[in-house]
């Protein structure tokens, strides 16, 4: 789960290195600033015992990311509430182990684009 790590970049509005003229700092927690700032800045590596093994060794990997809403309680014995999720493919296309729409780990017309 990216939202503690996001939450905590955007209240202090830490800078972050993208490998691309993407987004440096996280503006808001609205997806439409989430997403192209994941999409700049998201890596991931994949492990056996410890040493890393290229995702092309692993053909079943599929890497999404989800957007949508939460309700968190202060009263910790009330459960939080996620919902309206839709699946942001844009972030990880085009890197090893991207998921899309054709892998169907979200239902047809849930998904996110920061160009719709």
């Amino acid at each position: 789960m990216l939202t503690n790590a996001l939450i905590t970049r955007w209240k202090h509005q830490i800078p972050h290195e993208p490998e691309d003229d993407g987004p440096r700092i996280l503006e808001s927690m609205d997806p439409a600033h989430v997403v192209p700032f994941l999409k700049s800045n998201i890596h991931w590596r994949t492990t056996l015992n410890g040493a890393l093994v290229g995702p092309h060794r692993i053909p079943s990997l599929k890497v999404s990311v989800a957007v949508g809403k939460a309700s968190n309680y202060a009263d910790r014995t009330d459960s939080s509430r996620f919902y309206d999720y839709k699946g942001a493919y844009e972030v990880t296309q085009g890197w090893p182990g991207d998921a899309g729409p054709e892998n169907g780990l979200y239902p047809p017309g849930y998904e996110y684009s920061t160009s719709t």
